[in-house]
């Protein structure tokens, strides 16, 4: 596992996420996703714009806070770092996985924030 530069821990596929999952520092959310379907994760919003699979880039869009964030061209295993309303600590978006119209990773969310979420009716997993 690496470590961003936020100090925190970077998995790369499954079991580095049940490693993660744990320690007990953060939450871990798994998802999947496919071209265009918006999905919750986490209390976000989730949408695939575009897959590069030769260059293992993807494009998203990301809906926090009633804010829609687009991020461009991100390569797999590069983390998105992002702060939500209320969070002193940053929430973390990784895909692992680009595939052709399809990405695979995780949102890890500060512990205590889950109970945020859950209040806002949109619970991961």
């Amino acid at each position: 596992m690496a470590r961003s530069e936020f100090g925190t821990l970077i998995a790369r596929n499954h079991d580095q996420i049940e490693e993660l999952r744990k320690l007990g520092e953060r939450d871990y959310f798994e998802f999947t996703l496919t071209h265009n379907k918006l999905q919750k994760v986490a209390g976000l919003g989730l949408t695939l714009k575009s897959t590069n699979v030769k260059h293992h880039q993807y494009s998203l869009m990301l809906n926090a806070d009633d804010m829609n964030i687009l991020k461009k061209n991100r390569t797999a295993n590069e983390p998105i770092f992002f702060y939500s309303a209320g969070s002193k600590r940053p929430f973390e978006l990784t895909v692992n996985s680009v595939q052709s119209g399809q990405v695979k990773g995780y949102v890890s969310i500060p512990k205590g924030v889950k109970s945020e979420v859950a209040s806002r009716g949109t619970g991961g997993r």
